[in-house]
């Protein structure tokens, strides 16, 4: 017999000679560990994100480790199983992505003459751009000495910058 509900339980036999045994259990239940590692999420290259399985008696991830706490740096399927003080265990699984950072070369710094208009190009299509000039725009035109810097945020969230220091000269 299967027993799924707390309670106490008995039987009662009698053998062939009429002879009848009884006996009485009682059956608690111990509720299991509680564990979510949370939503399926993702995070730039070059970040990290702690994954926290509870404070148990045990844990088992399928990568490599043993403690509540598991670093993560690279895309996989996380899962960890928590063993209580019960022997009692519970699973949960998280998949984390890990999404490339935009690449941003605005160039080594440079001189343009002054007579001249120099074109910026953040590159990145399909990113968003913030220019320190206050444009939106993938490139911006730029005829005059100063130090410009571009925030370029990709399709995954993902945020890089480059600065470059232009000086001008006249010919």
């Amino acid at each position: 017999i299967q027993l799924r509900t707390a309670g106490d339980y008995s039987v009662e036999i009698t053998d062939s000679n009429g002879c009848k045994g009884r006996d009485t259990i009682s059956i608690t239940s111990m509720p299991l560990p509680v564990v979510n590692l949370g939503n399926d999420t993702a995070i730039c290259a070059g970040d990290s994100i702690i994954l926290n399985a509870g404070n148990w008696t045990g844990w088992t991830w399928n990568v490599s480790g043993n403690s509540q706490t598991l670093v993560v740096k690279t895309s996989n399927t996380y899962r960890v199983t928590t063993i209580d003080a019960n022997s009692c265990e519970k699973s949960d699984t998280i998949v984390i992505d890990v999404n490339p950072i935009p690449v941003v070369n605005l160039g080594n710094d440079t001189s343009i003459c002054i007579e001249n208009q120099y074109t910026l190009d953040a590159e990145n299509t399909g990113s968003t751009y913030l220019w320190s000039t206050g444009s939106t725009d993938p490139s911006i035109q730029i005829d005059g000495a100063d130090t410009y810097e571009v925030i370029v945020t990709g399709s995954t969230n993902c945020i890089a910058y480059d600065t470059i220091v232009v000086d001008t000269f006249a010919t």
